[in-house]
């Protein structure tokens, strides 16, 4: 009889968000895991930024290297007309 006249305690209610004080643990493992994403794309663009001004760099210096002027491409070769001039190319 003592059964049925014993009532369960009920349990405390739940609320549903978490409180500000006791922040879930799954959102903060994907907050640091973003977190994380984010800083790895921002270093391995910067590394790119930087390749591609050192490589531009690199192409402009060897361009002028390579670069002929077209007045070292042709040679006079007969000046003895009056006042004409032929070329001749390489």
């Amino acid at each position: 009889m003592t059964e049925l006249t014993e009532q369960p305690k009920p349990e405390p209610a739940r609320d549903p968000a978490p409180s500000a004080e006791h922040p879930a643990q799954p959102a903060t493992k994907a907050g640091r895991l973003a977190l994380i994403v984010l800083a790895i794309l921002l270093v391995a663009g910067g590394f790119s930024v930087v390749r591609r001004f050192t490589e531009r760099g690199a192409l402009a210096k060897e361009t002028e290297r390579l670069a002929l002027s077209p007045q070292s491409m042709l040679e006079p070769t007969d000046i003895s007309c009056a006042g004409t001039v032929t070329w001749a190319a390489w």
